[in-house]
């Protein structure tokens, strides 16, 4: 597990699964609520961390499996609602309460949370900021852009960075997926040398 702590902001990063998936849980240390960003396998290892928190929601990045397989067990220990991109939302089982369409401003308790859709990885994948901290899912990790399973994937995936993630300020933390964190600008300058 891995912890950073801004001010109100408290953010777990918590390795789970056989694909060494990352979860985040979101807390405002000061109202003791937080979101859950995706539900991997293990999700032990995050319910264990929550302790008395008020979980506000589940947010989806994409529908792939592995971002998915302890959803049924995080919903039905927090009683949180499950908020997935509507394109993505029918291979979510069971079915999420709330659709995104990207582009939302959502407050939940004392967290300002912006949905950016980022489609490429998958037709409804999802990126979500918070202050400056953007978890992106398999968007974007450090090197590049994340896995597509075809060159149409691709393009799309290359324009959900150009138009809605590498527009916001060098500062913006970036949580993957899967593995370790950077920047935006160093994204931006990798981004660069895999483009060219």
């Amino acid at each position: 597990m891995n912890t950073i702590i801004d001010n109100d902001l408290r953010i777990d990063k918590v390795k789970c699964g056989r694909f060494d998936n990352n979860a985040y849980i979101v807390r405002n240390s000061a109202t003791n609520e937080c979101v859950i960003i995706d539900a991997p396998e293990q999700p032990e290892n995050i319910l264990t961390l929550l302790g008395n928190t008020r979980v506000l929601a589940i947010l989806i990045t994409h529908n792939h499996m592995d971002h998915l397989a302890g959803l049924d067990t995080l919903r039905e220990s927090t009683k949180a609602p499950v908020w997935v991109h509507r394109t993505d939302a029918p291979a979510v089982s069971p079915i999420a309460e709330q659709h995104l369409e990207g582009g939302e401003s959502i407050k939940m308790g004392e967290l300002e949370i912006h949905s950016l859709f980022t489609p490429g990885h998958t037709p409804g994948s999802t990126s979500y900021l918070i202050n400056n901290y953007l978890f992106t899912g398999d968007t974007l990790f450090p090197g590049g852009p994340g896995h597509s399973a075809s060159p149409e994937n691709l393009a799309t995936i290359i324009q959900s960075l150009e138009e809605n993630i590498f527009p916001l300020a060098d500062d913006v933390h970036i949580y993957p997926g899967h593995g370790d964190n950077t920047d935006l600008k160093t994204s931006r300058s990798e981004y660069t040398v895999f483009a060219n």
